[in-house]
């Protein structure tokens, strides 16, 4: 796994931990993993922003393109720990109605109804 990101699963929700979004590259390989979890059945995902200070247009499309890909399956992506900065962004490009946002990863798995396994 690449040291800039991380997925894992937690109670069957998966978690995408980013050190930054600001590489096509590595963008895409989250994508391609974010695919495979998809084909596997895991629909939503947390993603903790907490070491993301800055996200560009590159980091914003891969943000649009996991909820568009877990939409379409019924899923949902909660968005945690964003920064003031990041935050402030969200507002400005007004994309803060597409995702829903909390203030840590805890709350955020507190958004989705209970998971069985």
């Amino acid at each position: 796994m690449n040291p800039s990101w991380q997925l894992s699963v937690r109670e069957n929700i998966q978690l995408l931990q980013v050190g930054d979004l600001l590489s096509e590259h590595t963008n895409k390989e989250v994508l391609r993993t974010v695919d495979d979890q998809i084909e596997q059945g895991f629909y939503n995902f947390v993603v903790d922003l907490s070491a993301v200070d800055y996200i560009n247009s590159i980091g914003l499309n891969l943000l649009i393109l996991l909820r568009e890909r877990t939409r379409k399956q019924g899923g949902k992506v909660v968005l945690a720990s964003l920064s003031p900065t990041v935050v402030k962004l969200f507002e400005m490009t007004k994309l803060s109605p597409l995702f829903e946002q909390t203030d840590t990863v805890e709350a955020a798995f507190g958004v989705f109804p209970e998971q069985k396994n």
